[in-house]
């Protein structure tokens, strides 16, 4: 695929597969490069025979979609980054609420009308190496008589690899997305989306950036998903 160079924000559909093959990467200051999931919901994976540089402020982002506020129709989950997966929808009573996607996908709550159950990553504190590399799962829509708010999806999976060298000035981030907005947190409330996996691989890593995989606020947050290094 030759060198990235990203000189503008923009967002990056997945190919098939998720696989990029490049020289370098560059994510120049302030920019931002989204990926946006796939019909095969593959991760990204980036491998780099040269450097891969995020300069100063510059995001590399596979943060999964908040879900939708309260309405009087039937809601649909947020959409998970690249490897992660949807929220739940949303729905009008009697009509269930649907459960999060993904291995720790939550699920709507009988016992508390209205609420539903975040999404958490789907995997033992043990699995560390984050191989299979897969996201985050969505949070639990929900449902009252008026109303209801669909749940965020899950954060996304990417793995970045260089032979050389790993700099990170700005921020690489697989976040959960928040719940839908409408409603208290009692009723009518959604939840958030847990965070996704972030796999980086390099003979040297430097910078003071940030690497996170939260998950979504605003109500029942989502977990956090994993972070790995080597």
């Amino acid at each position: 695929d030759g060198p990235l160079e990203i000189t503008g924000s923009q967002t990056i559909t997945v190919r098939p597969g998720g696989v990029y093959h490049y020289t370098t990467v560059t994510i120049g200051a302030s920019f931002t490069l989204t990926y946006a999931g796939s019909t095969d919901n593959a991760p990204v994976v980036i491998l780099a025979t040269g450097d891969v540089t995020l300069l100063n402020g510059a995001v590399i982002s596979v943060d999964g979609s908040p879900g939708q506020g309260q309405t009087s129709v039937p809601t649909i989950g947020g959409a998970g980054g690249p490897g992660g997966f949807r929220g739940g929808n949303g729905a009008v009573t009697p009509g269930p609420a649907a459960a999060g996607q993904g291995p720790g996908g939550g699920q709507p709550v009988a016992a508390t009308p209205g609420a539903g159950q975040r999404g958490t990553y789907g995997a033992p504190d043990a699995f560390v190496a984050l191989t299979p590399l897969f996201g985050g799962s969505g949070g639990a829509g929900a449902g009252t008589l008026t109303g209801a708010a669909s749940g965020g999806g899950g954060g996304g999976a990417i793995l970045i690899a260089s032979s050389t060298r790993i700099s990170i000035g700005g921020t690489i981030r697989a976040n959960g997305g928040s719940n839908g907005t409408g409603g208290s947190c009692s009723s009518g409330s959604s939840s958030a989306g847990s965070g996704g996996a972030i796999r980086l691989v390099a003979p040297q890593m430097v910078g003071a950036g940030v690497v996170r995989a939260i998950g979504g606020g605003s109500c029942t947050g989502g977990t956090p998903g994993g972070v790995s290094s080597s």
